[in-house]
């Protein structure tokens, strides 16, 4: 529950926020994508000295031809970098245990899905892999006490969605499902304690990564609602150092 966080900027006057992640032992990690060419300054802040007032540079040399983070032109979905337009065609995925350390299996799923059958994405499910990537199957019953992210997931999602976008596609996360069959964070309140934990941690481990879209959940009437849909919109995005395209399923409570 630590945070720490760094500001970047750039010597053009750009501004970049996002947050550091825990990675185990007395290791916190730093990820940075630079969206211009140039020197970017940064400082961290925090309530641990440790990790407050630390600075650094970082030196972003020009990368003419390859696709940046996804934007929107018009009420079309595209790159940035490349100012080009495209739909989203996504093909539904494996779940992380199922990919995780496996390049092999989705170098070969590129080759069959993008080259071949002409997908330009993964759409993947993550549920209670949040928490355990060996229960992303199951509900929250099965998952016990005060459960924190599970780096195993992550690693897998950034595999994932690594070599998605050097393929010139992307990934879709979905994070929940239902209410009815319990995979959601209600179980821990929605935008509570954990639930902010792992919305903190997603936005500092995969926000810097470029290529990816995420999806709240489906059937959100019975169990966000209008409110908790809406704090877990802003608090992403406030978390968010780079534009990702944040959606929603429920009648009523599209955004």
């Amino acid at each position: 529950d630590l945070a720490a966080r760094a500001s970047f900027r750039h010597a053009g006057g750009d501004a970049v926020e996002t947050g550091l992640f825990y990675s185990g032992g007395k290791t916190w990690v730093l990820r940075f994508t630079g969206t211009k060419p140039g020197r970017w300054e940064f400082t961290t802040s925090s309530a641990d000295p440790d990790l407050n007032g630390r600075k650094g540079a970082v030196e972003v040399e020009p990368n003419p031809g390859v696709p940046g983070f996804m934007t929107a032109f018009g009420n079309k979905w595209g790159w940035q970098g490349l100012e080009e337009a495209f739909v989203p065609q996504y093909v539904s995925y494996a779940s992380p245990a199922d990919y995780r350390g496996r390049p092999d299996r989705i170098d070969g799923d590129i080759r069959t899905w993008f080259e071949e059958h002409g997908f330009n994405g993964f759409h993947t499910f993550v549920g209670m892999a949040w928490f355990d990537i060996d229960k992303g199957k199951g509900n929250y019953d099965d998952i016990s006490g005060d459960p924190d992210p599970d780096p195993r997931t992550f690693e897998a999602l950034e595999l994932l969605i690594g070599k998605a976008h050097a393929a010139g596609g992307a990934v879709h996360i979905w994070a929940w499902g239902d209410e009815q069959r319990k995979i959601t964070p209600a179980r821990w309140g929605v935008n509570g304690a954990v639930d902010r934990r792992l919305q903190r941690y997603i936005c500092a481990r995969l926000g810097p990564l470029p290529g990816w879209s995420m999806g709240y959940g489906f059937d959100l009437q019975e169990w966000a609602g209008a409110e908790g849909l809406g704090g877990w919109h802003r608090h992403m995005h406030e978390h968010l150092g780079w534009f990702h395209f944040l959606g929603a399923r429920a009648p009523g409570l599209e955004q």
